[in-house]
Order: structure tokens, then sequence, then C-alpha cells
């Protein structure tokens, strides 16, 4: 489960992990997922229950209905997955046709009544590979400012933070040990000078993009999301904008 740190993070009533406008930052180990022994696979998952603020998604349309409890796939061909050992989790999936590409993402909403100015926001989801099929596979990390939250995952208009490709494994296929380094890879960026407007939210996606064939077993884990505020955080006029960007590879 999450553990938090500076300025405690709280679920609103709107979907969302709360906003304070004060320097926080958010942590996720997935530790909370159980293993309900059915071959790894999540056979439910309700969107900002299952774990507060997270939301899952298949890119093709009627493979889910956000914001329900899902019914995943349970067979090798693809599905949600809780990934790691015993005590150290982590978040799963791997790609069918049928689901196209899995997006999966954490929202944030502004509750502090005025605008909050975010000098930095530092991003960072590590990416571990538990099982090997022989593909190279591409993911991508974004964020989205919106008027509303809930399930927006299957929309348009995201703004690239990081990308990178997981290589095949030139020793070959077979289950790999997502906890080695060897096997782990990073997703970061820093968003810099970000207004969020009163009630705005902000949401982070992750992208696995489907490959023809057999697609890798691959997780999320630690994730990190710190916010910093400018030194006169909150201003009473409204805006969100990000002004610029940088990316930390």
């Amino acid at each position: 489960m999450a553990s938090l740190i500076a300025t405690a993070l709280a679920a609103s009533s709107s979907a969302a992990v709360v906003l304070t406008g004060d320097e926080q930052t958010y942590t996720q180990n997935f530790d909370s997922l159980a293993d309900d022994g059915d071959g790894g696979f999540i056979t439910s998952w309700t969107d900002d229950t299952t774990i507060a603020g997270w939301f899952v998604d298949g890119i093709n349309p009627g493979f889910d209905a956000p914001g329900t409890t899902l019914a995943m796939a349970t067979s090798p061909s693809g599905g949600l997955q809780h990934l790691g050992t015993a005590t150290d989790r982590a978040l799963g999936f791997r790609n069918a046709n049928s689901s196209g590409d899995w997006l999966k993402g954490v929202q944030f909403q502004n509750t502090t009544g005025g605008v909050a100015n975010y000098e930095e926001i530092a991003v960072s989801f590590t990416i571990e590979k538990w099982q090997d099929r022989g593909q190279d596979e591409v993911i991508q990390l974004q964020y989205k400012i919106t008027v509303t939250g809930g399930n927006i995952l299957n929309s348009g208009g995201w703004i690239d933070i990081d990308d990178l490709t997981i290589p095949d494994d030139p020793a070959g296929n077979g289950n790999t040990d997502g906890n080695l380094t060897v096997n782990q890879f990073e997703l970061s960026g820093t968003l810099t000078n970000i207004k969020l407007a009163p009630g705005r939210f902000i949401t982070f996606r992750y992208l696995d993009d489907n490959v023809s064939g057999n697609d890798n077993a691959l997780a999320i884990d630690e994730v990190s999301i710190a916010f910093i505020p400018e030194s006169s955080s909150l201003s009473p006029a409204p805006a969100d904008a990000a002004r610029a960007f940088t990316q930390r590879r």
C-alpha cells in the first residue's frame, strides 16, 4: 500500500488523490495487492477502490467498463496481474489482441480552493519484467490536465513525459525475476511550472503498446511523484498550464 511522505495525501470524493498545494510526495508499491491464487491474474478490479486513485483500461472499445468492477482475462493470452513475491507485490499486466494496449494511471486533484503553482513535479515509475516472451516492447509515461476526473485513460490529448523499449532477453524466453536490477527499467521525467486551477485534475498514464505475438509479463512498482510548489504556491487567478517541460532520463 501507499506510503505518504511530507504532507499526507488522501483519496478525495472525486476519485483522485488530494493535492494540498504544499510540498508532498506520493509513493505506491502495490503491496496491498493480494495473491488470489488464480495463476497471478487479477480477476476483479474496481477503479479508485482496489487502489485509491488508480484506474485501468484496455484501449480496444468494450474491453472493460471504466469505473466498474472488471472481470479480467484469466488466460496466458492477456490480463491484469499481481506479480512479485508474497511480500513485494507489483501491478502486472500482459497485453493481448482482445485488449490492445494496456492503460494504467493515477489521478490527483487540486483541492486548495486557489491555483496550485508547482515549480516541479518529478515522476518516476519502475518497470519490472517477470517473463520474457521474445519481444521488444515499447512503453510510455504521459500526463494530462482535465476539468473532470474519473477514468479518462482511453482519451486523447496526452503529453509525453518519457518512453523506452523493454528489450528481448538474448538469453532466451521464460520466467524472469523482476526484483533483479537487470530486469528493471525506469520511466521518469520532471514537469516544470505547472499551474492547476481550483478543482482541476492531473493524471499520469502508463501506456504499454500491444505487439504482435506473445507479450512480455511486465509490472509497475515503486511509483514516486513529488510535487514541489513555488515559494508562493497559491494564486487567486484561474489557470492551468504547463509552461515548460524538461525530461530526465
